[in-house]
């Protein structure tokens, strides 16, 4: 009898030792992350080896707006572990997602020097963000119907696109910015403060679209091919992307006056040990190395690029050439951000109505 009963229990302890689904091993933790549309695939090869080497299963949610990405942080019953997001509306989250109790602050001393020093001087940001990725705006044209210099004034540019469509980028944040330096070029009052709520700038949006044809989108993939298509003013990324799809009959400038910078940023939510494996991970220069090879953003490492894409190369030089020299957009406060988004969707609003009736 005691014979036989070893000989069960010894089956049951091989069965569990052999069995693929074994209390030895672990089960795969999941990540949960928030992000900007186009960031992550899940189908790619470094996000299946983070997976294999944190041991986890990542799982994301894609949003393409600021107002979208603040609608779930606030609204949404899932429970993020990791968010990627525009610096301009961190002082609209900060409260929610930030965390003192972290060290993924301490990538920030691999960064390349400019972005180091940034990161360290302006202490804007919680011990758990890190900067995921850097964006420049410029101008992407149809030299056929326009041509832009970095002598030219916002003024001079609108007025030389005369009936052609022009594109902005939806971000009332950014666009902002873009207006305001229209308001210095005419003398007017404003503040030097860039990053703050400015009446007077959104006054200027009415003038400067009266007669234009302007579309407000992050994907102005169809408008550009329209033969009447002029500029765009665009981030990077897109604009790189796009001249490669219209087989480069398009340019891209970055302008030393008008062109600016800005971050978007990697929040860990948590301190388990699954998701801090992964945001230390996706903030190595491994993985955003990559991410700027695909993207066309920059990565605050700064290596040079490795695609054969021209377009990316001479932009690179580009922009280490003035890096010192761009201006940065940083985030607003709660309440100007809330004052210049509506005023945006207003302006969308008008905007959409004039296209309609063209």
């Amino acid at each position: 009898m005691f014979f036989k009963k070893a000989i069960n229990i010894f089956a049951i302890i091989l069965f569990i030792v052999a069995s693929p689904s074994s209390f030895s091993e672990q089960k795969k933790q999941p990540v949960n992350i928030l992000t900007w549309w186009g960031y992550i695939d899940g189908t790619s090869s470094s996000i299946k080896n983070i997976e294999s080497e944190c041991h986890v299963e990542i799982s994301y949610d894609e949003y393409d707006s600021n107002d979208d990405f603040i609608e779930r942080v606030y609204q949404t019953n899932t429970s993020y572990d990791i968010v990627i997001f525009s610096q301009t509306v961190l002082n609209s989250v900060k409260r929610k997602l930030g965390r003192e109790n972290s060290n993924l602050h301490e990538i920030s001393n691999h960064y390349y020097p400019v972005f180091r020093d940034r990161y360290l001087k302006t202490k804007l940001l919680p011990n758990n963000m890190v900067y995921f990725s850097i964006s420049l705006t410029g101008f992407l044209y149809n030299p056929k119907n326009i041509t832009i210099s970095g002598n030219d004034t916002i003024k001079k540019i609108f007025q030389d696109a005369k009936s052609n469509i022009i594109v902005l980028i939806d971000d009332g944040l950014e666009a902002n910015y873009l207006m305001k330096s229209l308001l210095k070029e005419n003398n007017q009052n404003t503040s030097d403060n860039n990053n703050v709520y400015d009446y007077n700038t959104w006054k200027i949006f009415n003038k400067i679209f009266q007669n234009k044809h302007v579309f407000i989108t992050n994907k102005p993939d169809t408008i550009i091919k329209n033969k009447d298509f002029a500029f765009g003013f665009i981030w990077s990324g897109e604009a790189i992307e796009l001249i490669s799809k219209e087989n480069n009959k398009l340019k891209f400038i970055l302008h030393p006056k008008l062109s600016y910078l800005s971050t978007d940023l990697l929040a860990q939510i948590n301190e388990k040990s699954s998701t801090k494996c992964v945001a230390e991970k996706l903030s190595e220069k491994k993985f955003l190395d990559e991410l700027q090879n695909k993207t066309f953003y920059f990565s605050p490492y700064m290596l040079p690029p490795k695609e054969k894409n021209k377009n990316f190369s001479d932009l690179y030089l580009s922009i280490m050439s003035e890096l010192k020299n761009l201006s940065w957009v940083d985030s607003m406060t709660k309440e100007n951000i809330e004052q210049v988004e509506y005023n945006w969707n207003y302006v969308k609003y008008k905007q959409e109505l004039s296209n309609e009736s063209v």
